[in-house]
This record gives C-alpha cells, sequence and structure tokens, in this order.
C-alpha cells in the first residue's frame, strides 16, 4: 500500500486535482491475487497470465466490484514494492494525459493512478517453472482502464 499510495501522491503529470485518494488494503483482493497467481498459469512459461475471471472471484468471496489487476515479475524469488510500482509507474512517460492514448504499454501506470481505485490486493508467489519465477500480482477495486482517462 505505501508504494501505491507514494506513487499516486506524485509528482504525476498534470498533477491530479484534488490530489488522489490513498488505496486501503482489501483482504478479499489479496485472497483472489494469491488463489490465483499460486496456480502459475501462463502458456509461455515465462509470465503468468492475466485472471481472466478476477472480477467473478471477487463477486465470489463477497466483492461488489470490476477488478483490475497488474503483474510484475522477475528472474529472482524476491521483490522490493517499491520498485515494483516503480516499474509500473515508468509507463507514464509513454501515456499522453490529454489525448488519452499511449505509445506502449501504459495500462499498468493508469491502473495504479486511476482515481476511483482505492482497494488493493497484492499477492507474492513463486512460479519456479517461469522463466521469471517471481511474482507479484496486485488486484485493484473497482478496477480502471474503461477507456477514460485515469483522474
Amino acid at each position: 500500500m505505501a508504494a501505491h499510495n507514494a506513487a499516486r501522491s506524485g509528482p504525476l503529470n498534470p498533477m491530479p486535482d484534488p490530489a488522489l485518494p490513498p488505496v486501503t488494503w482489501d483482504p478479499v483482493l489479496a485472497d483472489v491475487a494469491y488463489n490465483y497467481a499460486s496456480k502459475c498459469q501462463g502458456a509461455d512459461r515465462v509470465l503468468i497470465d492475466h485472471n481472466p475471471s478476477a472480477t467473478d472471484d471477487y463477486r465470489a468471496l463477497g466483492g461488489m466490484d470490476y477488478v483490475g489487476e497488474n503483474i510484475w515479475a522477475n528472474s529472482a524469488v524476491s521483490y522490493v514494492a517499491s520498485e515494483v510500482v516503480g516499474s509500473w509507474m515508468s509507463e507514464a512517460g509513454d501515456y499522453n494525459y490529454e489525448a488519452n492514448s499511449g505509445s506502449g504499454v501504459t495500462g499498468h501506470y493508469t491502473q495504479v493512478v486511476w482515481r476511483a481505485s482505492t482497494r488493493i490486493g497484492c499477492a507474492f508467489v513463486n512460479c519456479a517453472e517461469y522463466e521469471f519465477p517471481g511474482v507479484v500480482l496486485c488486484n485493484y477495486a473497482p478496477g480502471g482502464n474503461d477507456g477514460s482517462r485515469p483522474y
């Protein structure tokens, strides 16, 4: 949470007005993240796939919102939260706020700074048979990236 809240507090371009609200921990989202990530499902054995049922899984456990998701992985079986979120935030330079478009992958960044996404739950798992076995999966509710601007 601290790494997400630090990223959401800026500097962002443009700066949100009003400031983005902090995110809070949602243990149900964390359960959804862990339950899926621990299955280590992915077609190429490089990186796990996104959970196509994250929203349904959340609702089955009592959640009521659409779920967004970010995945990060490295070749070590460890992570530093600020580096994970920093990796997603590094996409900011490819995102054009005015045009609401990106010149590359920007969905991780926009999900982190999505104003309406105020609850997160993350999990860290070891997918030993993968090229990048150290996996962090974060779920967000309500999820973002619906085609509008993040804030």
